[in-house]
């Protein structure tokens, strides 16, 4: 069981408490603060404010896995083209860092067109590499 510690400062207050709540602190004038199935930590310090915490609803389904840790594509792009066609089969959309052949990180339009591939637009004709993580 968790300690309930409720500190009141002013006056005008009406804390109601169900069930256990470590810490309560209200610090201003007309607060209502009602806890309901929580534990919360709660610090109101406005005027007239009413917070109430009740218990969390049903879970939701799981989502889909996400790609294991580490994953990442590294493409080589060995010679300048305004477009990069990136094929990774990583499953997913990963995020792009570019790179010139000096080490210099630039800026392309990035658009994935499945969760498989890639294609980088440029500006001008440039070769360098692309990590994809």
């Amino acid at each position: 069981m968790t300690e309930t510690v409720i500190e009141v400062i002013d006056e005008l207050r009406v804390v109601e408490l169900i069930h256990d709540a470590p810490v309560i602190e209200v610090l201003q004038q007309d607060t209502v603060v009602e806890v309901i199935d929580a534990q919360p930590v709660i610090d109101v310090v406005d005027q007239s404010t009413v917070v109430e915490l009740s218990a969390a609803g049903p879970r939701g389904e799981r989502g889909p896995a996400g790609a294991p840790g580490g994953t990442a594509h590294e493409h080589v792009q060995e010679s300048a083209s305004t477009t990069w066609t990136i094929n990774h089969n990583l499953g997913f959309r990963p995020t792009v860092e570019l790179r010139t052949t000096g080490g210099h990180e630039f800026w392309g339009e990035v658009q994935h067109t499945s969760d498989n591939q890639v294609v980088i637009h440029l500006n001008s004709p440039l070769a360098g590499s692309a990590r994809l993580i």
